[in-house]
């Protein structure tokens, strides 16, 4: 067998140079491709002689599961799994990228998911139009391949076609994670560190006011409070407990909390003396899972900024204390107390 090397360009893939590549997937073939970690090789999921051509060529014996590569999350959905909230965050901050998700499956069992952060690779996928499962090229135990000349260094002979789009980008694997519920683990440490991870699979939370003074930012040490006493931890641990939250306001971006705010905040144990004031902008609103506006006009701003964000926004009405004294300040943040606690479960979700 003779390995037929199609070189396609990354940044615009030629469906016409992929095409005979995926038609032999399709046909039970494995083939040679590239993803932003390393190079892999593909069979089609649903072909047994093409699942068993695989394990010969990888040097593996058993029923080890290959990960299932997508064309697009939206592919995820079409997929037999219970899609946890969690795995829906992972899903939407890290894909496409090298983050590979083992979600359990609904008639037992776990599959690993992954949509490459490959132009390359997703057009192939797309073409292939079945079910593609992916490993890295190379046998059991050897070091993956990251360049074409990798693959045919282990696999000349051995597939009929590879297609080249240069060196991974990243040259090591995907990292992978398990998640179950409302828990996730790292199985392997790849090119997204734990501790990405961790931002990317917390709870989001973005509290908007007008000049990200003095209503947000002691909204956010309320809130922080809230889920403290609710989950029995320390304030200090409510963003390891997986609960990110941020603030920002419509117009502002200038100087940090006022004065009052500060001493409100310190009265109530806490010191938001290093905070800077934050302008609202479309990216964070995106990201956020759920957004708490102080008044009606902070929602108006946010879904201008993004229409569909307004599902997620919970509207409070809290006036603005600016310009008042302590006093002011306090009720302020009373208020703001008494108005965040009936949705604090919600906000948690």
């Amino acid at each position: 067998m003779k390995t037929t090397v199609i070189s396609v360009k990354g940044d615009a893939p030629d469906s016409a140079l992929l095409r005979p590549p995926a038609e032999l997937v399709r046909q039970g073939e494995v083939v040679g491709f590239p993803t932003e970690t390393v190079y892999g090789l593909a069979a089609r999921a649903d072909r047994a002689e093409a699942l068993d051509r695989l394990r010969q060529l990888k040097g593996r014996a058993g029923e080890h599961h290959f990960t299932v590569h997508l064309a697009d999350a939206q592919a995820l959905d079409r997929e037999p799994l219970t899609v946890s909230p969690v795995a829906r965050r992972l899903v939407r901050r890290c894909w496409p990228g090298p983050l590979t998700l083992v979600l359990p499956q609904e008639g037992g069992g776990t599959v690993g998911y992954r949509v490459p952060g490959h132009e390359v690779a997703r057009a192939f996928l797309r073409l292939v139009e079945a079910p593609v499962v992916g490993t890295s090229a190379n046998p059991t135990g050897e070091p993956p391949a990251v360049d074409a000349e990798g693959v045919l260094r282990y696999f000349a002979g051995r597939i009929p076609s590879l297609i080249d789009s240069g060196p991974a980008r990243f040259a090591q694997a995907s990292t992978v994670v398990k998640v179950e519920g409302g828990r996730w683990e790292v199985l392997r440490v790849g090119a997204v560190s734990e501790e990405k991870v961790r931002r990317a699979a917390s709870v989001v939370i973005l509290i908007v006011c007008t000049g990200n003074s003095c209503r947000s930012p002691m909204a956010t040490h309320i809130l922080k409070q809230l889920i403290a006493e609710d989950r029995h931890i320390g304030v200090d641990e409510v963003e390891k407990a997986g609960y990110s939250i941020i603030s920002a306001g419509t117009a502002g971006g200038f100087g940090g909390a006022t004065p009052e705010a500060m001493q409100v905040v310190r009265e109530m144990g806490g010191d938001i003396s290093g905070h800077l004031a934050t302008g609202l902008e479309r990216e964070m609103v995106e990201h956020a899972d759920h957004i708490v506006a102080m008044t009606e006009s902070h929602r108006q701003r946010i879904t201008e900024l993004v229409p569909e964000a307004d599902r997620r926004t919970i509207v409070l009405d809290i006036p603005d204390p600016i310009g008042g004294d302590v006093t002011v300040y306090r009720r302020c943040a009373h208020q703001i107390r008494t108005q965040l606690k009936p949705n604090l479960h919600g906000l948690l979700a």
